[in-house]
Protein backbone atom coordinates (compact mmCIF):
# COMPACT_ATOMS: atom_id res chain seq x y z
CA UNK A 1 0.00 0.00 0.00
CA UNK A 2 1.04 3.53 -0.79
CA UNK A 3 1.91 4.46 3.01
CA UNK A 4 3.39 8.12 1.70
CA UNK A 5 -0.29 8.48 0.30
CA UNK A 6 -2.11 8.03 2.93
CA UNK A 7 -0.12 10.59 5.00
CA UNK A 8 -0.57 13.09 2.52
CA UNK A 9 -4.49 12.90 2.48
CA UNK A 10 -4.18 12.99 6.36
CA UNK A 11 -1.82 16.29 6.63
CA UNK A 12 -4.09 17.36 3.42
CA UNK A 13 -7.21 17.40 5.96
CA UNK A 14 -5.11 19.18 8.32
CA UNK A 15 -4.02 22.05 5.81
CA UNK A 16 -7.44 21.94 3.68
CA UNK A 17 -8.07 26.05 3.11
CA UNK A 18 -3.98 26.26 2.32
CA UNK A 19 -3.98 23.05 -0.72
CA UNK A 20 -6.69 25.18 -2.28
CA UNK A 21 -4.70 28.23 -2.11
CA UNK A 22 -2.77 29.34 -5.37
CA UNK A 23 0.87 28.24 -5.20
CA UNK A 24 2.36 31.67 -4.41
CA UNK A 25 -0.10 32.29 -1.56
CA UNK A 26 1.06 28.55 -0.23
CA UNK A 27 4.45 29.46 -0.04
CA UNK A 28 3.83 32.60 1.89
CA UNK A 29 1.38 30.75 4.34
CA UNK A 30 3.79 28.21 4.60
CA UNK A 31 6.09 30.59 5.58
CA UNK A 32 4.55 32.87 7.70
CA UNK A 33 3.83 29.76 9.69
CA UNK A 34 7.32 29.31 10.53
CA UNK A 35 8.95 26.37 11.71
CA UNK A 36 7.30 25.73 14.72
CA UNK A 37 3.76 26.58 12.91
CA UNK A 38 4.68 24.06 10.41
CA UNK A 39 5.30 20.89 12.98
CA UNK A 40 1.98 22.09 15.11
CA UNK A 41 -0.11 21.85 11.97
CA UNK A 42 1.81 17.82 11.41
CA UNK A 43 1.40 16.69 15.10
CA UNK A 44 -2.38 18.21 15.10
CA UNK A 45 -3.38 16.47 11.99
CA UNK A 46 -1.33 12.86 13.29
CA UNK A 47 -2.62 13.21 16.50
CA UNK A 48 -6.73 13.06 15.20
CA UNK A 49 -5.94 9.63 12.67
CA UNK A 50 -7.10 6.53 14.36
CA UNK A 51 -4.74 3.60 15.17
CA UNK A 52 -6.52 1.21 12.91
CA UNK A 53 -8.89 1.67 9.81
CA UNK A 54 -12.43 -0.56 8.97
CA UNK A 55 -13.08 -1.86 5.53
CA UNK A 56 -16.76 -1.83 4.83
CA UNK A 57 -18.21 -3.77 1.92
CA UNK A 58 -18.91 -1.28 -1.10
CA UNK A 59 -21.72 -1.41 -3.57
CA UNK A 60 -21.57 1.24 -5.74
CA UNK A 61 -20.01 0.50 -8.48
CA UNK A 62 -16.58 2.04 -9.62
CA UNK A 63 -16.30 5.66 -11.49
CA UNK A 64 -15.42 5.59 -14.96
CA UNK A 65 -11.68 6.03 -14.48
CA UNK A 66 -11.39 3.68 -12.01
CA UNK A 67 -13.38 0.95 -14.75
CA UNK A 68 -10.41 1.33 -16.96
CA UNK A 69 -7.89 0.70 -14.57
CA UNK A 70 -9.71 -2.22 -12.93
CA UNK A 71 -10.49 -3.29 -16.67
CA UNK A 72 -6.85 -3.31 -17.45
CA UNK A 73 -5.67 -5.51 -14.61
CA UNK A 74 -7.87 -7.87 -15.49
CA UNK A 75 -6.11 -7.94 -19.12
CA UNK A 76 -2.93 -8.62 -17.30
CA UNK A 77 -4.19 -11.59 -14.71
CA UNK A 78 -5.74 -9.81 -11.95
CA UNK A 79 -8.71 -11.15 -10.09
CA UNK A 80 -11.21 -8.80 -8.20
CA UNK A 81 -11.12 -8.98 -4.26
CA UNK A 82 -14.06 -6.66 -3.49
CA UNK A 83 -14.16 -3.12 -2.99
CA UNK A 84 -14.49 -1.47 0.04
CA UNK A 85 -15.34 2.00 1.96
CA UNK A 86 -12.96 3.34 4.76
CA UNK A 87 -15.12 5.30 6.75
CA UNK A 88 -12.19 6.57 8.46
CA UNK A 89 -11.03 8.42 5.60
CA UNK A 90 -14.44 9.79 4.45
CA UNK A 91 -15.58 6.74 2.90
CA UNK A 92 -12.49 6.77 0.62
CA UNK A 93 -13.12 3.96 -1.97
CA UNK A 94 -10.75 1.25 -2.39
CA UNK A 95 -11.36 -1.87 -5.12
CA UNK A 96 -9.06 -4.87 -4.44
CA UNK A 97 -7.42 -7.46 -6.88
CA UNK A 98 -4.97 -9.75 -6.93
CA UNK A 99 -2.54 -11.93 -8.90
CA UNK A 100 -1.69 -14.73 -6.63
CA UNK A 101 1.40 -16.20 -8.99
CA UNK A 102 3.17 -12.79 -8.66
CA UNK A 103 2.51 -12.56 -5.13
CA UNK A 104 0.91 -9.69 -6.22
CA UNK A 105 -2.01 -6.75 -4.64
CA UNK A 106 -3.74 -4.06 -6.69
CA UNK A 107 -5.59 -1.41 -5.02
CA UNK A 108 -7.21 1.48 -7.21
CA UNK A 109 -8.15 4.36 -4.95
CA UNK A 110 -10.92 6.80 -5.87
CA UNK A 111 -10.16 10.28 -4.07
CA UNK A 112 -12.29 13.11 -4.60
CA UNK A 113 -9.39 15.60 -4.20
CA UNK A 114 -6.56 13.45 -4.62
CA UNK A 115 -8.02 11.51 -8.09
CA UNK A 116 -8.01 8.07 -8.83
CA UNK A 117 -4.64 6.07 -9.29
CA UNK A 118 -3.27 2.49 -9.09
CA UNK A 119 -0.89 1.08 -5.94
CA UNK A 120 0.78 -2.42 -6.98
CA UNK A 121 2.19 -3.78 -4.19
CA UNK A 122 3.61 -6.91 -2.63
CA UNK A 123 4.24 -8.01 1.30
CA UNK A 124 7.89 -10.06 2.02
CA UNK A 125 8.16 -12.97 4.59
CA UNK A 126 10.33 -10.56 6.19
CA UNK A 127 7.82 -7.91 7.35
CA UNK A 128 9.13 -5.37 4.66
CA UNK A 129 6.94 -4.58 1.52
CA UNK A 130 7.49 -2.75 -1.75
CA UNK A 131 4.97 -0.49 -3.76
CA UNK A 132 4.74 0.79 -7.03
CA UNK A 133 2.00 3.85 -7.44
CA UNK A 134 0.35 6.02 -10.00
CA UNK A 135 -0.79 8.66 -7.88
CA UNK A 136 0.53 12.78 -8.48
CA UNK A 137 1.11 13.08 -4.78
CA UNK A 138 3.07 10.78 -2.24
CA UNK A 139 6.69 12.57 -2.28
CA UNK A 140 6.23 14.59 0.48
CA UNK A 141 6.89 12.74 4.00
CA UNK A 142 9.55 10.39 4.54
CA UNK A 143 9.34 6.78 3.77
CA UNK A 144 9.07 4.46 6.25
CA UNK A 145 12.57 2.30 6.46
CA UNK A 146 11.63 -1.41 4.86
CA UNK A 147 8.62 0.01 3.40
CA UNK A 148 9.58 1.71 -0.21
CA UNK A 149 7.41 3.18 -2.60
CA UNK A 150 8.16 4.00 -6.09
CA UNK A 151 6.04 6.79 -7.86
CA UNK A 152 5.23 7.52 -11.08
CA UNK A 153 2.41 9.45 -12.13
CA UNK A 154 -0.23 8.93 -14.78
CA UNK A 155 1.16 5.23 -15.85
CA UNK A 156 -1.67 3.25 -17.46
CA UNK A 157 -1.98 -0.55 -15.77
CA UNK A 158 0.25 -2.34 -18.45
CA UNK A 159 3.26 0.13 -18.08
CA UNK A 160 2.69 -0.14 -13.99
CA UNK A 161 2.88 -3.49 -14.13
CA UNK A 162 5.51 -4.01 -15.67
CA UNK A 163 7.65 -1.44 -13.90
CA UNK A 164 6.52 -2.94 -10.75
CA UNK A 165 7.82 -6.43 -11.60
CA UNK A 166 10.96 -4.97 -12.75
CA UNK A 167 11.83 -2.97 -9.85
CA UNK A 168 10.59 -4.83 -6.90
CA UNK A 169 13.11 -6.20 -4.99
CA UNK A 170 13.81 -9.96 -4.79
CA UNK A 171 12.67 -12.01 -1.61
CA UNK A 172 10.35 -14.37 0.05
CA UNK A 173 7.27 -13.06 -1.23
CA UNK A 174 3.65 -13.59 1.04
CA UNK A 175 0.52 -14.31 -1.08
CA UNK A 176 -3.33 -13.77 0.07
CA UNK A 177 -6.33 -15.22 -0.84
CA UNK A 178 -9.18 -12.66 -2.23
CA UNK A 179 -10.73 -12.76 1.79
CA UNK A 180 -7.62 -11.76 3.07
CA UNK A 181 -6.55 -8.69 1.48
CA UNK A 182 -8.91 -6.35 3.63
CA UNK A 183 -7.61 -7.52 6.43
CA UNK A 184 -4.36 -7.42 5.59
CA UNK A 185 -4.33 -3.96 4.12
CA UNK A 186 -6.23 -2.64 8.03
CA UNK A 187 -3.45 -4.53 9.49
CA UNK A 188 -0.71 -2.75 7.35
CA UNK A 189 -2.28 0.80 7.90
CA UNK A 190 -2.24 0.04 11.60
CA UNK A 191 1.21 -0.74 10.93
CA UNK A 192 2.23 2.26 9.18
CA UNK A 193 0.41 4.61 11.86
CA UNK A 194 2.13 3.25 14.39
CA UNK A 195 5.74 4.08 13.08
CA UNK A 196 4.60 7.35 12.10
CA UNK A 197 2.88 8.61 15.25
CA UNK A 198 6.03 6.84 16.91
CA UNK A 199 8.36 9.41 14.36
CA UNK A 200 5.90 12.25 14.29
CA UNK A 201 5.87 14.45 11.25
CA UNK A 202 8.43 17.42 10.78
CA UNK A 203 8.30 20.99 9.71
CA UNK A 204 9.75 20.07 6.43
CA UNK A 205 7.09 17.14 5.83
CA UNK A 206 4.19 19.73 5.87
CA UNK A 207 6.33 22.26 3.89
CA UNK A 208 6.49 19.73 1.07
CA UNK A 209 2.98 18.97 1.29
CA UNK A 210 1.65 22.14 1.66
CA UNK A 211 3.03 22.73 -2.02
CA UNK A 212 1.79 19.27 -3.52
CA UNK A 213 -1.47 19.57 -5.73
CA UNK A 214 -4.16 17.37 -5.83
CA UNK A 215 -4.55 17.36 -9.38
Amino acid sequence: MNGSLIWILILAAGLAALTLTPGLARRIILLLLGEKGRAEVGQKALSSQPDRISLTPLSAPPGAEAQAILAGLVRLGFSAAGSFAVAEMGGLPIHFMIQSKESAVAAVYEHPKAGVWLDLFTRFRDGTSFTFATSRMGGGLEQRPGHPTVRAPGLDPAAAHARFLKERPAGAMKSFALAEVPSMFADAYAEAMAWRKQVGISAAEVQRVGMEKFK
